[in-house]
């Protein structure tokens, strides 16, 4: 039940009036119940989206602080004297990447 009941332009008795009544009642319900669902899977998507949101605040401080450690370590292993040079002199460029993983 979408639709309004279309007005007759007369009616021929009282009660085809009180039944035009009664099936706009139920329109007027039906849209009401409508409504409600409407509003409650927005207010359940809203629930989501804030979940969504957190989680990826967690992940994004998460990966905050595996860079940190990561960049802490670059910094322990270049404090290590080594007796010539590290083959893949594009290896510090890489752990330095804070994109690092391909995340």
């Amino acid at each position: 039940m979408t639709e309004i009941p279309e007005i007759p332009e007369q009616f021929d008795s009282e009660e085809d009036l009180e039944q035009y009544i009664d099936r706009l009642y139920d329109q007027i319900d039906f849209l009401e119940e409508e409504l409600e669902e409407s509003e409650e899977k927005k207010l359940k998507l809203k629930e989501e989206l804030n979940e969504i949101e957190a989680h990826l605040a967690a992940s994004t401080e998460e990966m905050e602080h595996i860079h940190a450690a990561l960049e802490d370590l670059i910094q322990r292993l270049e404090r290590i004297e080594l007796h010539g040079k590290p083959s893949d002199v594009g290896l510090h460029d890489s752990l330095r990447n804070p994109d690092f993983g391909g995340n």
